[in-house]
């Protein structure tokens, strides 16, 4: 009786495709066996497995073989009457104490059958759609519902990327928990057991901790009375300070807007808990380890407040949008967890989801099924209305900046000119309107709110109630650039002809 040794390529703590890398054959006495990993480099995902071979042949197998998917803990058995095939039964098997069985890099069948479930009770707003497109999109959804979640135990997880981080040589960092008010404890325990059952997160003890922190959550407007409530997040400024920045690029807003202005028709996508999709090595997870009044605890997955989590997942969508690329499906764009789908038509629409939905659930990723916004012809995107002929704020920005009462201080002045800033490219002559307001932020200069001011800040917020706007560009025709300049200020304007007349497509 033999039994073969299998150094497994790929593995990593969740299952996973293996393939054989060395083989060699060796005895062993006992009749059954519980397969174990040993980890050889936590760096190269390489470990060494277990597999009988019942018969009293000679197994051979190729370098590059696929013999199936792992998971943390099964029996492994070989077909008894073969002598060149491996199979390996009982794939799922059962979980250890440590690593719930949900959210894994393979989801389950009961994952997702709630998948499922959830996804069968939303309501995606489709009125718009005739009734054959809404029944062609419907099935699209449906039928990839292992695309969508609305709950922890159901979101993705992902190892499509995994998250390196440099830091600089210091001592690990540890704080002490701060103090969460009495009324709000029972809430914290079970949110803290819940992130736990979904396998977010575990009990660990580490060197290093930063503390949780309660951040208030928006109070309803239609419910004044209702008590404030809370969402848990880390303190990771002092982490920040020895973590290396990441060279990993964010795209520009106006390229994005500008590619997007292409379709006139536009499907809006976005992650259901997008950072906690991406899994953490086992050793960063001990770097991440966070305080609280009733224990410590490492996070399995990225979270909000890292510094480098943006570019982690902004890296991420690039692949799948390359990837999507490479199968010919183009119009897709980006901007963290915010995805726009560009299409000339229902039909090339219908095309698209379905290759998006594909991708999302080869790798295991979820969307929030709310916040999908699906075939419109005008859509708000990182603060802009775009349409296929234009561009201008969204209405709750405007409301912002048209609410903002008359500064008292240069914070103030500094808060009000960064709302407007945003949209500087709207507005011409951006710099030498602002210039008397800008002066107010400048060092050594004390504040004092004159009528020039209050002048200038009413013309600034007027500008914003006619709601400025500039056309899209269209990449076939040719362009005008006008520029001036003053003792005070240089600008330019960029036009195109549109209908026999020029009109602006940015302001500098």
């Amino acid at each position: 009786m033999a039994s073969a040794i299998l150094d497994f390529e790929g593995f990593q703590l969740f299952p996973e495709r293996f393939v054989v890398k060395e083989l060699a054959v060796c005895a062993v006495n006992d009749d059954t066996f519980c397969g174990r990993w040993l980890f050889k480099s936590p760096h190269s995902y390489e470990s060494l497995g277990l597999i009988r071979n019942l018969d009293n042949t000679t197994i051979h197998s190729n370098k590059g073989r696929i013999f199936g998917e792992a998971t943390p803990s099964f029996l492994l058995k070989t077909n008894e009457n073969t002598n060149d095939n491996i199979e390996i039964e009982n794939i799922c098997g059962s979980p250890n104490n440590n690593i719930p069985m949900c959210n894994l890099i393979t989801p389950s069948e009961d994952i997702l059958k709630k998948r499922k479930d959830e996804l069968s009770k939303t309501d995606f707003k489709l009125e718009h759609l005739t009734s054959d497109q809404k029944q062609l999109l419907l099935k699209i959804l449906l039928d990839r519902s292992a695309a969508f979640s609305k709950s922890l135990k159901t979101i993705g997880c992902t190892d499509r990327v995994i998250p390196t981080f440099n830091f600089r040589s210091h001592n690990p960092i540890k704080t002490l928990p701060f103090e969460i008010p009495h009324a709000i404890q029972g809430t914290i325990k079970e949110e803290l057991n819940e992130l736990i059952e979904a396998g977010l997160i575990h009990r660990n003890i580490s060197q290093w901790s930063s503390p949780m922190v309660l951040v208030k959550k928006k109070q309803n407007p239609t419910n004044p009375d209702k008590l404030a409530s809370y969402r848990m997040a880390l303190d990771l400024r002092l982490l920040n300070t020895i973590l290396e920045n990441s060279t990993y690029p964010l795209p520009k807003i106006p390229t994005l807007i500008n590619e997007i202005s292409k379709y006139p028709f536009y499907t809006t996508i976005d992650f259901c808990k997008a950072y906690w999709q991406i899994l953490l090595p086992e050793e960063v997870q001990d770097v991440l380890t966070f305080t609280t009044p009733f224990g410590t605890f490492a996070n399995r997955r990225l979270v909000f407040g890292l510094k480098t989590a943006a570019s982690i997942f902004q890296a991420l969508v690039d692949l799948l949008i390359d990837e999507l690329k490479l199968s010919g499906t183009t119009g897709i764009y980006a901007y963290q967890d915010d995805i726009v789908i560009g299409a000339h038509s229902f039909q090339e629409m219908h095309n698209k989801i379905r290759s998006v939905l594909d991708i999302l659930i080869k790798y295991n990723l979820t969307l929030s099924p709310e916040k999908c916004v699906f075939f419109k012809s005008t859509i708000d995107y990182l603060g802009f209305n775009i349409s296929h002929d234009k561009i201008q704020p969204i209405t709750s920005n405007i409301l912002k900046i048209t609410n903002f009462q008359p500064p008292r201080t240069a914070k103030q002045v500094r808060r009000f000119l960064g709302l407007c800033g945003f949209y500087r490219s709207l507005i011409p002559c951006f710099a030498e309107l602002t210039e008397c307001l800008t002066q107010l932020t400048r060092k050594n200069v004390p504040f004092q709110w004159t009528p020039t001011h209050q002048e200038t800040f009413k013309k600034l917020q007027d500008v914003f109630f006619t709601k400025p706007f500039v056309r899209l560009p269209d990449w076939d025709k040719p362009f005008v650039l006008n520029t001036d300049a003053s003792g005070q200020a240089i600008s330019g304007i960029l036009l195109q002809e549109h209908e026999g007349k020029l009109h602006p497509i940015s302001y500098y």
